[in-house]
């Protein structure tokens, strides 16, 4: 296991910390990692796993800026990795239809791919309709829960089947995919608003927030900082909305 590796992929902004299945003992929800600023600290929680410690590889003043730690990686190409149709998986298309993602994916609102060297269903994300960079969601059981292949600090956009001009900003794709049949789905890929989403959302009209209910206090955050340029509001979730139905989606937003 490359340990450097798993956690430049985590992309933790400083003092950020990331909840996910155990990479050692395979266990849901029992690891977290933290960046510390000058190390990543991390720790399993499960009883019978001691998978724990710190990780400074590739960490270092240089490694800054702007108060991050700047992961470094190679332009993205697209065609540097193994992607086929997603309908030619089953565990894929089944993986989208369960997070109300399959129907975006029809419309053409969303291009997603299946790559078959990391076993991961591959939402790819487009910058003047060039594919600059692109998020994995795991199908199987080992890896991360999510990869992001490239460094350009995009969001993934999924525009509005209703033609709204409101962006709901939230943590992943599924996310952003579901709530795209009522309004555009902006998905941060984390819990972070870089400047680079900021640009993004300033691009529609208004703008509803809806993190994990984990993060809240991230979504009030974030909130604040889009309320400078348009019209903004926090919806605090109990369920996460890539489970949510359009009927549900709608009764969530009072759609009217």
């Amino acid at each position: 296991m490359n340990l450097t590796d798993y956690f430049v992929n985590l992309n933790l902004y400083v003092g950020e910390t990331s909840r996910d299945d155990c990479p050692k003992c395979r266990k849901a929800k029992t690891f977290t990692a933290t960046n510390m600023g000058a190390y990543i600290l991390y720790n399993c929680y499960h009883a019978d796993c001691n998978f724990s410690g710190k990780v400074q590889d590739n960490i270092n003043k240089s490694s800054f800026k702007n108060g991050k730690v700047k992961v470094v990686k190679e332009e993205f190409d697209a065609n540097n990795h193994f992607y086929v149709d997603i309908t030619r998986d089953e565990r894929a298309v089944k993986y989208l239809k369960s997070a109300n993602s399959f129907d975006a994916y029809c419309d053409g609102r969303v291009k997603i791919v299946y790559d078959i060297k990391q076993d991961r269903a591959t939402f790819l994300i487009f910058k003047d309709r060039k594919v600059v960079d692109a998020c994995g969601r795991k199908l199987g059981k080992y890896g991360s829960k999510w990869h992001r292949y490239g460094s350009t600090k995009l969001p993934l956009i999924v525009p509005s089947k209703q033609n709204s001009r409101t962006a709901v900003v939230v943590e992943d794709c599924a996310s952003a995919c579901s709530v795209s049949c009522l309004h555009n789905g902006v998905a941060l890929l984390g819990t972070y608003l870089t400047d680079e989403a900021l640009g993004c959302i300033r691009k529609f009209d208004s703008a509803i927030v809806c993190l994990d209910k984990d993060a809240s206090i991230k979504s009030i955050q974030i909130a604040q900082q889009i309320k400078s340029f348009m019209p903004v509001r926090v919806k605090i979730l109990e369920t996460d909305l890539k489970n949510l139905s359009p009927d549900k989606t709608k009764e969530f937003f009072n759609f009217d």
